[in-house]
């Protein structure tokens, strides 16, 4: 007859493994999102999973309520008295009304995201991300470079994240090219849906076109999302765009006759031609316009992001709970 198998070298397979994931997992948070690879990213499945179960943990709508059992004497002895000539041979008991759970609407995200050049990647990262939070939230998505593209048809089907970026980029209207985020911002808002429950996330690096009324475009625009929506987000890898969307400080004027963001003028001839502090000007059109400013560098930074829209964005109760106390019963 063998002997039992050693547990103990098993202990220690179970550890290292687990070891092994821990580190893993630490590796992956730590990452820039613009400098995650395709085997990384199915990892976000799991963390997916992991927010998924802290968030959808039972509610107090759904928990048991004690039960009491408490003697109706009036129903008791009325009861009685019809049926048994006052022998009293069956009882009622008053039955507590269980609370029903609340329907609830998920909160609604508008997530518009920068496909330019120098946010491909990590834009459809981000996207790919927040509609795996479909658990949680209704997700509606753009994405956009010179003109805009509706991207939910294609992240949320079926297939990988090669597959459904593969299909929007195929279909987009306008991918890796310039950025003119006025314009797109009109046909969005000409197409989606806005309420007071829809949070909007902008994510971009802020580097946006300056050329044919583009900043007064986006002024309009964003200012008319801050009016229709519950709270207007901007979600950027730019520390400088995040600094002074944080602290209002982008320029808002010379003083001395110039537009904003012109630091001086170059004479060619008879032609004058303004130099723009570009960095302030695309601040300065976008930072001032946001609710909340987040920097997003790294895959910890965008749970936390998250984590932090799931405290701010509860559920939508459509109808208030049913109302507690005691029915009678038979």
């Amino acid at each position: 007859m063998r002997p039992p198998p050693d547990p103990v070298p098993r202990r220690v397979a179970a550890g290292i493994a687990a070891v092994n994931r821990h580190a893993g997992r630490e590796a992956l948070l730590a990452t820039e999102l613009k400098r995650l690879q395709v085997p990384q990213i199915r990892e976000l499945d799991r963390l997916i999973g992991e927010l998924a179960r802290r968030w959808l943990g039972p509610g107090p709508a759904l928990r048991p309520v004690e039960r009491r059992n408490r003697l109706d004497l009036r129903r008791t002895l009325r009861a009685n008295l019809q049926r048994h000539g006052g022998y009293v041979l069956t009882f009622r008991w008053a039955v507590r009304q269980r609370p029903r759970p609340r329907l609830q609407r998920p909160a609604r995200l508008l997530v518009i995201g920068d496909v330019s050049h120098s946010m491909c990647h990590y834009v459809t990262v981000v996207l790919y991300f927040f509609h795996m939070l479909n658990f949680r939230f209704e997700v509606e998505s753009y994405v956009f470079s010179e003109h805009a593209t509706r991207a939910s048809p294609y992240l949320s089907g079926p297939g990988g994240f090669s597959e459904k970026v593969q299909a929007l980029a195929q279909h987009a209207r306008s991918w890796n090219a310039g950025t003119r985020f006025g314009t797109s911002l009109e046909e969005i808002l000409a197409e989606a849906a806005v309420d007071p429950h829809t949070y909007v996330v902008i994510a971009t690096d802020g580097k946006v076109s300056l050329s044919h009324g583009e900043p007064a475009k986006i002024r309009r625009q964003m200012e008319r999302l801050r009016r229709e929506s519950r709270m207007v987000i901007l979600l950027t890898p730019e520390a400088d765009l995040a600094r002074a969307g944080r602290n209002r400080a982008a320029p808002v004027g010379s003083g001395d006759g110039r537009p904003d963001g012109v630091v001086g003028i170059f004479k060619a001839g008879l032609v004058e031609i303004p130099i723009f502090d570009l960095p302030s000007v695309w601040y300065e059109v976008l930072g001032q316009h946001a609710d909340r400013v987040y920097h997003v560098r790294t895959v910890q930074d965008l749970v936390d992001m998250v984590e932090d829209l799931n405290r701010m964005a509860p559920p939508v109760s459509p109808e208030p709970a049913s109302p507690g106390g005691y029915e009678l019963g038979r």
